[in-house]
């Protein structure tokens, strides 16, 4: 797990800086009052929801490419908050594997699981025209992630693995939607 600041280690070397500085000052013949020690905060912040970007607005391959980036920028923050509307609104209504996903983050964070961790990522290999839709493969990289599954169960531990997956994307409206996601592989 990455160091956080505001930890003990991190603010030992800040104090010991604010401290001598603070020595120093009563040395001169001037002697101004110090300023206040500045109060230690915890610099980790929440996640946030990401936006749809810009490039996946359009119609082109290119754009539903980026709409695959975008859904698994979603998926990492359901995954890390337990917050699935709007990876939820993002699969079609006969989306099964979308609602598979939503449903099983819902039922860990329903039972007082969670999750920490760096979610997802996805590098795409390839784009193609399929009838109406556009088919985007790629690699998608599970990074290490630590579940608990309920309140009060023992976390599991997920190393970093990379599965080849296919979505298959269609228009609706104004927007893209995932019709289907399937993994084809271990990568």
């Amino acid at each position: 797990m990455r160091p956080r600041f505001g930890t003990s280690r991190h603010l030992a070397p800040l104090t010991a800086a604010l401290l001598v500085a603070g020595l120093l000052s009563g040395c001169g013949a001037d002697n101004p009052k110090p300023p206040p020690l500045p109060t230690p905060t915890n610099t980790a912040t929440a996640p946030t929801e990401p936006a749809l970007p810009d490039a996946a607005k359009g119609t082109t391959k290119a754009a539903a490419v980026e709409f695959v980036k975008y859904y698994v920028a979603q998926l990492s923050y359901a995954t890390s908050t337990g917050k699935t509307e709007g990876l939820a609104k993002l699969g079609a209504d006969g989306c099964k594997s979308c609602t598979a996903l939503v449903d099983r983050i819902t039922s860990i964070y329903s039972a007082g699981g969670h999750a920490q961790g760096e979610g997802y990522s996805i590098s795409t290999s390839s784009s193609r025209r399929q009838g109406a839709a556009v088919v985007v493969d790629g690699e998608l990289v599970n990074l290490p992630q630590r579940v608990w599954m309920s309140e009060k169960s023992a976390p599991q531990d997920s190393p970093e693995s990379n599965v080849l997956v296919s979505f298959v994307l269609a228009r609706k409206g104004e927007s893209w939607q995932i019709e289907q996601w399937t993994r084809v592989g271990n990568a």
